[in-house]
């Protein structure tokens, strides 16, 4: 995957002018990359001592709002394309967005699935507490979709702010099945189990990163963005259950 148009490396005179780059890189993220990312920082960090990572988790639509009232940031990192889009729209962009990586849909039951949850049509049973994340969110948006897909209504007794919040409900045991993005199924551990989504019904999900135009540290936030799409980077991706992008 290129980096930023002014901001990538290439060849080795590249990678030495990024590790002497100085600057505290601001990166705006979905909390869907809460876990991965500290670990994506460090390594990034490592190749590159002159500079420091600050992550700033939020919902993508909320985060994109805010960078237009004034917000600072050197780096969006986006859940779908509606926010990059809208981003790009507004003109918060320094340049064109990249995909990092990809996700998908699980329905999440606890442990052991005593309700004998399979299927999306299993979360329309009655006396079953199912939750789902807000369509104001871009989990929700794709739950809704993959629901459309397969044709099933679901009343859910909360909608929440999120997948991860999806999956903690479900891990505390305070709900019967939702539907999460794989890599917060995996964040569950032990307390949760997944269950796969055909792809007849998936609705993939592609994480996007971009140079905010208004960037106080935009070679290193360059250098940031190009380093996502590193084998180093993506290991880290792959071992946090997302997907290539």
């Amino acid at each position: 995957m290129a980096g930023m148009g002014g901001h990538g490396m290439s060849g080795m005179g590249g990678m030495a002018a990024a590790s002497t780059a100085p600057g505290s890189v601001l990166v705006l993220a979905p909390g869907t990359l809460a876990t991965v990312l500290p670990m994506v920082d460090k390594e990034f960090v490592h190749a590159h001592p002159a500079a420091s990572v600050s992550p700033s988790f939020g919902h993508s639509p909320a985060q994109v709002i805010q960078v237009k009232q004034g917000s600072p940031g050197d780096v969006l990192l986006t859940v779908g394309a509606e926010s990059m889009a809208e981003a790009k729209k507004d003109g918060l962009l320094a340049g064109d967005s990249t995909v990092f990586g990809r996700n998908r849909l699980e329905i999440i039951v606890p442990a052991g699935n005593r309700k004998g949850v399979h299927t999306l049509a299993d979360l329309a049973k009655p006396g079953l507490t199912v939750v789902l994340p807000d369509e104001s969110t871009p989990a929700g948006v794709y739950a809704d979709r993959a629901l459309a897909k397969a044709g099933v209504t679901v009343k859910p007794a909360s909608k929440e702010l999120g997948s991860p919040d999806v999956a903690q409900k479900v891990a505390t045991g305070n709900a019967d099945a939702g539907i999460a993005f794989v890599t917060d199924v995996k964040a569950g551990g032990s307390k949760v189990t997944g269950i796969d989504i055909p792809d007849a019904d998936q609705v993939p999900a592609e994480y996007r990163a971009a140079v905010l135009k208004n960037a106080k540290h935009a070679a290193a936030a360059g250098m940031f963005v190009s380093f996502l799409s590193s084998p180093t980077a993506q290991q880290q991706f792959r071992q946090f259950g997302f997907l290539a992008p």
